[in-house]
């Protein structure tokens, strides 16, 4: 069941969620991986695909897409054009352009995300903003 509309994931490099039969997943399209038994302190920017496996105490910042996995934790504030939730964020905010939330994601932050999908049993813990439109928030000048 589809809560908020169907899936329709922009991820044609990555096949995680429709290849759920795997036994591990694909981490080659990833060029940052935090393993399933490491916990990083510390933010992370940048441009290309980010998978989160272990626990990352800080905030991600990406134009590009994230994958948090059923072991993976953000204890911190996510920026990114899409993300794929299937672990768990906790944080001040999250701000994506698309966002999936699937069966096993929870997320206590508030939301501001273009397009959402969560799927049954998916958690989202705070107040919640669909905008129809996403723009990456700029830098501020110091």
């Amino acid at each position: 069941m589809m809560l908020f509309g169907e899936r329709e994931d922009d991820f044609p490099e990555i096949d995680l969620l429709d290849n759920r039969s795997k036994k591990t997943e694909d981490m080659s399209k990833f060029e940052t991986i935090i393993g399933a038994r490491n916990a990083v302190t510390g933010n992370i920017e940048g441009a290309s695909p980010i998978c989160i496996n272990g626990k990352l105490i800080g905030d991600i910042n990406s134009t590009s897409y994230v994958y948090i996995s059923k072991t993976g934790s953000v204890e911190g504030n996510v920026t990114a054009d899409h993300l794929v939730l299937l672990g768990n964020i906790t944080g001040d905010s999250v701000n994506v352009g698309k966002l999936v939330v699937t069966a096993t994601g929870v997320i206590n932050s508030d939301v501001e995300v273009a397009k959402l999908t969560v799927e049954e049993g998916g958690v989202l813990n705070g107040q919640t903003t669909v905008t129809g439109s996403y723009t990456a928030p700029e830098d501020e000048e110091e």
